[in-house]
């Protein structure tokens, strides 16, 4: 290799670097951005935020899916019911939200959860969202996860540590900043009595990351 190549080389490798150094400032400030500005806006933030205000006086809780998001009405059931389902929730991610808090809660005496024929195909054994992963799921059940889903979850467990990179948190990142600068809300639904409800005028909800 001639010592002009060798430069090149060098000033090639030297741009590349900075490029990536450029990039990653990049990604962490948005993912800063994005964990302290958006995220606590969102649905999924605002619905933990009540139910751990509300988790010790909670007596019936439920949890799943949308079946049970969309369909259970605490306040007409009666006090101490709490509804804490979430839109496309599997089996093994109410599993590991709930050892979670089950001890946590002294008042909880029943746990609901929807049992439906579409409770149980493939789709519904995705383990979590990011921000359940990051939350519920400890290093130590990732071997056994690996074990039973593959690889991907351990790689999902990672990226939830920095979910910016994931190419749907970037497109909701970005339609964030869109609605932001317009002066639109993030999201599209308010509390009640542990139910979401949409509200006027509508806007787009952003829930998973």
């Amino acid at each position: 290799m001639t010592p002009e190549l060798k430069h090149r080389l060098r000033l090639f490798l030297k741009a590349l670097l900075l490029a990536g150094g450029v990039v990653f400032c990049l990604l962490v400030v948005m993912e800063c951005v994005d964990r302290f500005y958006f995220r606590p806006h969102s649905a999924e933030m605002r619905s933990t935020r009540d139910f751990e205000q509300k988790k010790d006086g909670i007596r019936v809780l439920f949890l799943g899916q949308s079946d049970i998001r969309s369909a259970i009405i605490p306040s007409r059931i009666g006090p101490g019911v709490y509804n804490y389902g979430s839109s496309g929730e599997g089996f093994i991610e109410t599993y590991f939200k709930l050892r979670h808090y089950i001890d946590r809660m002294p008042e909880l005496k029943v746990v609901g959860l929807a049992v439906t024929p579409v409770s149980f195909p493939s789709s519904r054994k995705r383990v979590g969202t990011y921000r359940s992963l990051e939350r519920y799921v400890p290093r130590k059940d990732l071997p056994e996860l690996s074990r039973r889903f593959g690889s991907r979850v351990v790689v999902k467990w990672l990226v939830a540590r920095f979910p910016i990179v994931d190419r749907r948190v970037m497109k909701t990142f970005l339609e964030n900043c869109i609605m932001t600068i317009k002066g639109m809300p993030v999201e599209s639904i308010k509390m009640e009595d542990g139910y979401w409800m949409k509200e006027d005028p509508p806007a787009m909800e952003k829930t998973e990351y």
